[in-house]
């Protein structure tokens, strides 16, 4: 039986890093049949993966950033314990691939030697090589990469990745000015796959029967924490989206539905999207018109939610892919490269608001133009999405050609 590692931001309750890891193993499975799936989690007691099928074991990530302070990676420090790192070392070489991704992991935010997403990706590769495993980038995006460090830990990884798919331009961009120049794939990000569950059993979550009961013009948003190098204050953040979801319900008669895409529980409070939702809502006038959906969703239920929205504004990727994928043109902001990447890649660039722009106004000028646009934006955003649709089994045929080359 084949057997296949993946390594990713696994475990942190996000629907943005566990939905491309079902999209590809429901697509290999299509094609080898029953193979052994081993998720590398940062808690694998957890085991969150189960119902997928899946084993999960403890990846190099400590349970909490506390617990992390002042230490690199587990195992790699001098009086820690080898034995977890012994056993990590047996799993990925005797796997028939390591797949890494999908996500945002070669930013260089937080660094050091061994501390950090992009050391992290370099030793997990280092480690599958010495073990003869190919190693393929899935759906990765690159950037900014700033640091020294960084830049040449990622072309290092890079040069030893069996094959790379990419999916928005400016990460090839990024790649080719670390000096990589080797084949790289672009696909689109592979999100695009979830299949959503039906309306009828979206409609049946209390989030949903309780936000319908105020509108059948519900409003989906999507907000969440920001990193600490962004220019814009956290507190204008908040207050802009109270004071653009409060003006929707005036212009609308609209109800707002809040969908959090992460919901980590063992962070900081900002990690969870339930808190940042709830902490915009305390700034609305209109509290009694917004509802956040705090159930224990699924990637299918929390894709579902987006379904049949009156609009969407989403500063989580992965809030925007959702709405699209349901036919909605989404109102993105853009905290990274990676969210304009992906709306440029819809061709809605005017649909993005940049961080250094951020504003109610903002805000509300472009979902207005969502809604006196809709019949065009949404026939644009429903052909990109069956574009982006036609390619996503593309991930799964390169998992099998390296798998295959290694026989």
């Amino acid at each position: 039986m084949k057997k296949i590692c993946f390594t990713g931001q696994y475990g942190v309750k996000s629907h943005g890093d566990d939905t491309p890891l079902v999209v590809l193993v429901e697509e290999l499975r299509r094609r080898i049949g029953n193979f052994e799936g081993v998720v590398l989690t940062r808690h694998a007691l957890e085991d969150h993966y189960s119902r997928y099928g899946l084993r999960s074991i403890q990846n190099l990530e400590y349970d909490s950033k506390a617990e992390s302070e002042g230490k690199w990676f587990r195992g790699l420090n001098p009086a820690d314990e080898r034995i977890d790192l012994c056993n990590l070392q047996d799993e990925l070489s005797s796997s028939d691939l390591l797949v890494i991704g999908a996500g945002n992991f070669l930013v260089d935010y937080s660094i050091d030697l061994l501390r950090g997403p992009i050391p992290y990706l370099l030793v997990l590769t280092l480690m599958a090589r010495m073990g003869g495993t190919p190693v393929m980038w899935y759906g990765i995006s690159a950037g900014p990469i700033k640091t020294m460090l960084g830049r040449n830990f990622t072309r290092l990884a890079a040069n030893l990745a069996g094959q790379i798919t990419l999916r928005d331009e400016g990460s090839i961009h990024e790649l080719i000015n670390l000096g990589f120049d080797k084949n790289v794939i672009q696909l689109p990000d592979p999100v695009i796959g979830i299949i959503p569950v039906s309306r009828e059993i979206a409609a049946k979550l209390p989030s949903c029967r309780k936000v319908s009961s105020i509108s059948d013009r519900v409003v989906t948003i999507s907000v969440r924490g920001l990193p600490d190098e962004d220019k814009l204050d956290f507190e204008d953040y908040l207050s802009g989206f109270a004071d653009a979801c409060d003006r929707l319900v005036d212009m609308y008669e609209a109800a707002i539905l809040f969908v959090p895409q992460c919901t980590y529980a063992h962070g900081n409070p900002g990690e969870n999207d339930i808190y940042i939702s709830k902490r915009v809502m305390e700034r609305m006038r209109h509290a009694e018109n917004a509802v956040v959906a705090e159930e224990d969703l699924s990637p299918e239920e929390c894709a579902g939610l987006y379904d049949g929205s009156f609009g969407s504004i989403c500063t989580r990727l992965h809030g925007n892919v959702f709405a699209a994928i349901q036919g909605v043109p989404p109102v993105a902001v853009s905290y990274n490269p990676k969210v304009s990447g992906f709306m440029h890649w819809l061709e809605c660039d005017e649909l993005v608001v940049d961080l250094a722009e951020f504003s109610s106004d903002e805000l509300v000028e472009k979902f207005n133009k969502t809604i006196m646009e809709r019949s065009e934006l949404e026939k644009k955003v429903k052909k990109r999405i069956e574009e982006g649709k036609g390619q996503i089994s593309r991930y799964a045929d390169i998992a099998m050609e390296l798998i295959d080359a290694r026989d």
